[in-house]
């Protein structure tokens, strides 16, 4: 039995380790009286069956990330970021904003949670729908637990002139439903005025709430800034 001696004499010249496995098998093998088998790379070809990657997996460094929650404007001289609006093209599409709070005060009733959904369309033929959704109670998916909610399709015309985003609202109705019941309330018409600035992905507005905005930041504060952002399609899964 002289491979142990070999197989210190390889490693002690510094074999590479795939070398002196080859040896120590072959060793084995004859030692066991085994004949030698030819060994082949098999590269394996993609199957149907593999799993498919998902979209959003192995994002770049640079993926936009989510704005944060609305805040007060023009208060300490912070100026809006982002890059201006030169026309009304550069923000056709989509715009969205989600804001959750928990253990908040809503009409003198403190609730554990409240999630309020903001989505603006802007068509290329100058009208615009906004539809705003707020919903407070226990914050789980069974439509009883929830206590009260806020729903208002705000719908009219806009325009965009010197980087300013002018909304011009049509009289409209918010319906405020409760648990037991649900009413509806008149809005009058009403124009706003917002500084528009795109960053990346997200649409900086800065200027006044609706008129049926609850949010807290829209009480206590005449100008706010509203960070939305533009959902981003995922591309559609093809097999074959």
């Amino acid at each position: 039995m002289k491979a142990a001696p070999f197989a210190l004499y390889g490693a002690s010249c510094g074999a590479p380790l795939g070398v002196l496995l080859g040896v120590m098998m072959g060793v084995m093998m004859g030692v066991l009286g085994c004949t030698p088998a030819r060994a082949q790379v098999v590269v394996a070809r993609p199957s149907v069956l593999d799993p498919i990657p998902l979209p959003g997996r192995g994002a770049p460094m640079n993926a936009p990330k989510p704005p944060g929650e609305a805040r007060a404007f023009g208060t300490d001289g912070q100026s809006l970021p982002g890059t201006r609006v030169a026309a009304a093209s550069d923000i056709v599409g989509k715009w969205n904003y989600v804001e959750t709070r928990n253990n908040v005060e809503i009409k003198g009733v403190r609730v554990p949670v409240r999630t309020a959904n903001l989505t603006l369309e802007l068509r290329a033929d100058g009208t615009y729908t906004l539809n705003y959704e707020v919903y407070w109670g226990l914050g789980n998916d069974d439509p009883k637990g929830q206590q009260a909610g806020l729903i208002v399709n705000e719908t009219g015309k806009y325009a965009v002139s010197g980087s300013i985003l002018l909304l011009e609202a049509e009289p409209l109705e918010a319906i405020e439903q409760g648990r037991f019941e649900r009413t509806t309330r008149r809005v009058p018409a009403e124009k706003r005025a917002y500084i528009a600035r795109i960053q990346g992905y997200g649409l900086n507005l800065a200027g006044r709430c609706a008129a049926y905005q609850i949010e807290e930041v829209c009480t206590r504060s005449r100008s706010v800034w509203l960070p939305l952002i533009k959902p981003q399609r995922r591309p559609s899964l093809r097999i074959g």
